[in-house]
């Protein structure tokens, strides 16, 4: 018989696709950069390396603070070391990181990345 709680202290199973893996996708959000209003206000530049996946993509996740209490924002971008990221894969890659609900954030201009945000719940 399976101990209850054990059962419901064991972490849910994370599922990455064939451009980012379940690993992955768990050692990119261990080690996000958050991104705090003190931060924005000084104008202080967080230099985020992005993490090399298998499939050859580059992706960097941060966790910028809200105001008034607000749940932080997720940013999520994905980048190729050959220029422009495909955009297909790059919304895959958003899809298994970020889950549905996300948006482009095509509004930001950093290199050649594709940017996407989500309100973190």
């Amino acid at each position: 018989m399976i101990d209850v709680m054990q059962e419901l202290k064991r972490e849910p199973e994370v599922k990455g696709n064939d451009l980012i893996s379940g690993e992955e996708i768990k050692a990119l959000k261990a080690n996000a950069c958050t991104i705090t209003l003190q931060d924005a206000m000084e104008m202080r530049i967080k230099i985020i390396i992005p993490m090399d996946l298998k499939s050859g993509y580059g992706v960097s996740y941060s966790l910028v603070e809200s105001s008034g209490g607000k749940a932080p924002v997720e940013l999520l971008s994905v980048g190729s070391r050959n220029g422009e990221p495909d955009p297909a894969d790059s919304e895959r890659i958003a899809l298994a990181v970020l889950g549905e609900g996300y948006t482009s954030a095509d509004f930001l201009f950093l290199g050649n990345m594709v940017h996407f945000v989500k309100r973190k719940k």
